[in-house]
């Protein structure tokens, strides 16, 4: 309900802006329309467009509200999955994620205000604990030298007996908390992850130590003689050494502290086989987008592995050594041989979008923006007119087609702007299966879904799927998917209001193909131009850490021929050009598949369990060379 009204809130707000705005913006784009360059296709947009709803914001960050997760958030605690500092010079702690913690569904906690407690009403912990007296009043203060360095700092109290938490307690400036509990016996529980320090209470005191680790500091610099761009993200796992695990034996030798226990849905979650490859036991689940300001992010002594995505793809790998109140400058660059691939294809006219929905308290704000668009040739989409329900529960349980439209930036007054045409995507299991051009989500950040089983699985039974769309969706966005790590890649070379349809499309977590022969036709990229001779040359490219090893060629929706790759190591990146000859008969439909049958790293994705998958449009093959998809009409 609060979702549905802050929703109606914005709509009401668009309404009310949209023709002042419009009045000053629409002699500007008659203006420009009359003057769009040849080398900018987004130029041809602006007389078909709209400006679009942004907002300026006072805070030092922008992330998720509890609001924004609530519909995806059944128990346990939440953290946001990104966060964008907006003020300069920021200081973000860990504990600045937590959104908070869920008792059951729609019923969340808050995080307390600094020096204040906030309690969490579990049946199991009060069946229990029958160790229970008069409520008292318990003075909290961090065990630090320093105790104002920890300021701002959550930790939990824990049910002795459950190991379940029942109050969470935030530090005020000074270090210290104060919170009335009634409980005998409990415990003290600080930091994330493996690297929790936990300790028993002092029986019956009113002053309690709370242990904290030491701390260090990554410096980011949004410059480019740094190796950092706004509009990157940044990802942080870290690697647990054997000089971590030995200072957490040595604190448990001291007597009082023990091996920490695991508290469900940490902030920092264990990495799964393919990211310990890569040196991450464990990996943040909140994401760090990189805008124009500096800021630094707090983090627990100890060794890391940094990834920077440049949007879809991972532009830099990092491994650092921080040291106890290091102030460590980061930097870093594409490693070299990683992007060798791009001279291959004029990526001027290579786009790339994720049709997620964003919270409209992301998505209006002018910050956000400017991180999506800060790259030539990203598009965002999201649907501001249609708002219903269905839209924020999980992609593949909904029974309505998911609308969405357009948000691109413009080229000559950096405005955000609205494309009027609006695209329906469907689940794979709906679509018609003899349409070239229906839309539907065929690669998304969850392995457990039907159009990747069937796509993977029954291919055979597939004859034309149309046109698939890669995302995240909004559930595993919610969850800690990491952003564009599912997208959409589209090439045109002459954007107009139906481009996508006409476009040469495929969906990916990763992997891309890159068509060399034959050549799409000039105004249709869905069609392909083969009336000489039936042969087509390809190349397959394969970004780092990515376990794609399978390609397939489809002819018709059936199996044509299957192509193993070599990997060899997966770290680096690999690609490999392929060709074929057919010899069929009047029009047909091709599509390219390609997959991996180990999982991707989560460190990368930020969900669980997820294989490589891209799948290309199906390409209608005009064999007579008339540039007409002769399929199409002879539905």
């Amino acid at each position: 309900m609060i979702n549905t009204i802050n929703h109606l809130k914005h709509l009401l707000l668009l309404q009310n802006f949209y023709p002042l705005f419009s009045l000053i913006i629409f002699p500007l784009f008659m203006l420009n329309s009359c003057n769009i360059a040849k080398n900018d296709p987004k130029k041809a947009l602006n007389t078909i467009s709209s400006p679009f709803y942004s907002i300026e914001s006072s805070a030092d960050t922008l992330q998720f509200t509890y609001q924004d997760l609530n519909p995806y958030i059944v128990n346990g605690l939440a953290w946001t999955p990104l966060v964008l500092p907006i003020k300069e010079n920021i200081l973000i702690q860990q504990s600045d994620f937590l959104s908070a913690f869920w008792q059951e569904k729609d019923d969340p906690v808050l995080p307390p205000i600094d020096g204040s407690c906030s309690f969490i009403n579990n049946p199991i912990n009060e069946e229990k604990n029958a160790q229970k007296g008069p409520l008292k009043l318990v003075n909290f203060s961090s065990d630090s030298a320093d105790p104002s360095k920890d300021a701002g700092e959550i930790f939990f109290l824990l049910n002795s007996e459950t190991l379940d938490p029942f109050a969470m307690l935030k530090l005020n400036i000074y270090g210290q908390a104060k919170c009335f509990i009634s409980q005998k016996n409990y415990r003290i529980s600080s930091g994330f992850g493996k690297l929790r320090n936990e300790k028993d209470a002092q029986t019956n005191a009113s002053q309690q130590s709370v242990p904290f680790s030491e701390y260090s500091y990554l410096s980011f610099l949004p410059q480019r003689v740094d190796g950092i761009y706004e509009g990157d993200l940044v990802r942080i796992g870290r690697s647990l050494s054997a000089n971590v695990w030995t200072n957490l034996k040595d604190k448990y030798n001291e007597g009082g502290f023990f091996i920490p226990t695991k508290i469900s849905n940490d902030l920092f979650v264990s990495g799964n086989f393919q990211s310990k490859k890569m040196g991450v036991d464990e990996f943040m689940q909140t994401s760090i987008l990189v805008g124009n300001t500096p800021f630094k992010v707090k983090l627990e002594t100890s060794t890391y592995q940094i990834a920077i995505f440049r949007k879809n793809k991972m532009v830099c790998l990092k491994s650092i050594e921080l040291k106890p109140e290091e102030v460590y400058d980061f930097t870093c660059f594409p490693n070299e041989g990683q992007t060798e691939d791009d001279i291959f294809e004029n990526e001027g006219q290579n786009f790339y979008f994720d049709p997620t929905f964003y919270p409209f308290s992301i998505l209006d704000s002018i910050h956000f923006q400017r991180w999506a668009f800060s790259f030539p040739n990203n598009f965002l989409v999201t649907s501001p007119l249609n708002i219903r329900n269905d839209y924020y529960k999980e992609d593949e349980h909904t029974n309505f087609q998911k609308e969405f439209q357009f948000l691109f930036q413009n080229s000559n007054n950096k405005l955000t702007s609205i494309l009027g045409k609006k695209y329906n995507i469907l689940n794979f299991d709906k679509i018609n299966k003899q349409s070239l051009d229906q839309y539907y989500l065929g690669v998304n950040s969850s392995i457990f879904s039907s159009y990747i089983n069937t796509v993977q699985n029954y291919p055979k039974d597939i004859d034309l799927i149309g046109i698939p769309l890669g995302a995240v969706g909004e559930k595993s966005l919610a969850l800690g998917a990491v952003p564009f790590s599912a997208f959409t890649k589209f090439t045109k070379q002459n954007l107009g209001e139906d481009f996508l349809s006409m476009s040469n499309v495929q969906a990916s977590n990763g992997t891309l193909i890159k068509i060399f022969e034959p050549l799409p036709i000039t105004n249709n990229g869905g069609v392909l131009t083969s009336f000489i001779q039936q042969r087509f040359r390809f190349r397959v490219v394969i970004p780092p850490w990515n376990s794609t090893n399978i390609v397939e060629m489809y002819i018709n929706g059936k199996i044509h021929r299957r192509w193993i790759l070599d990997r060899g190591d997966i770290s680096k990146a690999y690609s490999q050009s392929i060709e074929d000859v057919t010899n069929e008969k009047g029009s047909f439909s091709v599509r390219w598949i390609a997959w991996g049958e180990d999982y991707l790293p989560d460190f990368l994705t930020g969900s669980k369990n997820t294989l490589p998958l891209m799948i290309t449009r199906d390409y209608c093959i005009d064999t007579l060379g008339d540039g007409i998809c002769h399929m199409e009409l002879q539905k």
